[in-house]
């Protein structure tokens, strides 16, 4: 089973975090541990695979980065308490369903977010299976940590959430990038 990590935004001022959606997205062949390393792979994750994995985040870890999915995070700064399925509609991604979490934070979470890691990144494991529209379709997501990071791949869709529920990343609408 393949690892993944999607990079996603969150709003610290409310703690809310949208952690994963279905649609497109893509991935280099080396994330993925395929030939050729350097083609870009479209990967479809159905609504019915998002639905199924939103009871799997509570109490994941959020971790600084990413770490290894092997084992136990040895240093977290939080944990998603709970998980929503919300609307999430970008046709450019194929988008309709996201999974929005509340998230407990600790202090030294502050610091990361200071030094420009504004973003949430899934790390999980899921399985691969061809697609007739796309190059794969994942399913099965078993989730494992959220990390803070600098950027990631999700986009203007999965940007930050202000306290009157808009997005505040000024690249909205954008596609993913890699």
């Amino acid at each position: 089973m393949p690892n993944f990590t999607d990079a996603l935004s969150f709003d610290t001022a409310t703690k809310t975090a949208i952690s994963v959606r279905d649609g497109v997205q893509s991935y280099y062949g080396m994330e993925l541990g395929m030939q050729p390393f350097d083609k870009v792979f479209t990967i479809y994750r159905s609504p019915a695979t998002i639905a199924n994995c939103v009871n799997r985040l509570s109490n994941i870890p959020l971790t600084d980065e990413h770490v290894t999915l092997d084992e136990t995070p040895q240093k977290p700064c939080g944990s998603v308490v709970d998980s929503v399925l919300v609307d999430n509609f970008d046709a450019e991604t194929n988008s309709t369903l996201a999974v929005k979490n509340t998230v407990s934070l600790d202090g030294a979470i502050l610091d990361l977010i200071q030094s420009g890691k504004k973003e949430l990144s899934l790390g999980y494991r899921a399985n691969l299976k061809p697609h007739d529209r796309y190059d794969f379709e994942q399913t099965d997501i078993e989730p494992h940590h959220l990390a803070v990071v600098s950027r990631g791949r999700c986009g203007g869709t999965c940007s930050f959430i202000d306290k009157q529920g808009e997005f505040m990343d000024e690249e909205k609408g954008a596609s993913p990038t890699l």
